[in-house]
């Protein structure tokens, strides 16, 4: 009777350790998509595996999910946006720069207007019917009030 407890206790002591060392580990395997799996079970059929120990693995999580590279027409609408802001700034600096040499020709015919007004030299203009007149005095000096305007405002 001896002999069986003995026995019993010695068949009791290899489950509880066969339980403790099938614990012990985990398999590790690829699924059909290309991702690791874990698992304490085996993989089903004749999936290629790994045993790996479960204190060298640490804790078990599953993994998240990964975000999808972008698309080929994602990475197309992509680049399509870029060059159309690229487009954009292009087209805004060339306005800028078209505006700002507008600009300072508008600056240099005032400068020159002022200049010619200035001068003491007679001034002549054309009136409503296409007739030459000269400038008096007192049109003299309202032409050079808003030749000055012109200029405050032009060349800035």
């Amino acid at each position: 009777m001896q002999v069986l407890g003995s026995l019993f206790l010695s068949a009791a002591a290899l489950c509880i350790a066969g339980q403790c060392a099938a614990g012990e580990y985990i398999y590790q395997w690829k699924d059909k998509s290309g991702q690791y799996v874990y698992s304490d079970n085996p993989p089903p059929g004749n999936i290629p595996s790994r045993m790996l120990r479960r204190d060298a693995v640490g804790e078990i999580s599953q993994p998240a999910p990964s975000t999808a590279s972008p698309t080929t027409a994602d990475r197309e609408l992509e680049l399509k946006k870029r060059q159309q802001e690229q487009g954009d700034k292009q087209a805004k600096a060339d306005k800028d720069g078209a505006d700002a040499k507008a600009t300072a020709q508008n600056c240099d015919s005032a400068k020159n207007q002022l200049a010619a007004l200035e001068s003491g030299q007679r001034v002549a203009r054309f009136n409503a019917q296409g007739e030459r007149e000269f400038l008096d005095d007192a049109q003299r000096s309202a032409e050079v009030e808003r030749t000055k305007k012109i200029i405050a405002d032009s060349c800035k």
